[in-house]
């Protein structure tokens, strides 16, 4: 699931977005969205920003670099 949810985050806002349309964008369950953006954030793969109720996501530019050019390498 975490592959998946990096696989998601370049379409993120570079400010972050909030879990819900990560979710939508994804089409991922929210739970299991929530978990794996937890783990991303731990490995510092993922920015978390805001408060609790407020949370925002987004990757880390140098992820998105190297995210970009896998996913060309796939094409």
């Amino acid at each position: 699931m975490s592959q998946q949810v990096l696989l998601v985050m370049p379409l993120a806002n570079p400010q972050g977005d909030d879990v819900e349309y990560l979710a939508e964008v994804g089409d991922l369950a929210l739970g299991d969205l929530r978990m794996a953006l937890n783990k991303l954030v731990t490995l510092n793969l993922v920015d978390a920003r805001g408060g609790l109720n407020d949370r925002r996501f987004s990757i880390h530019s140098l992820t998105r670099t190297f995210l970009h050019e896998q996913i060309a390498r796939w094409l």
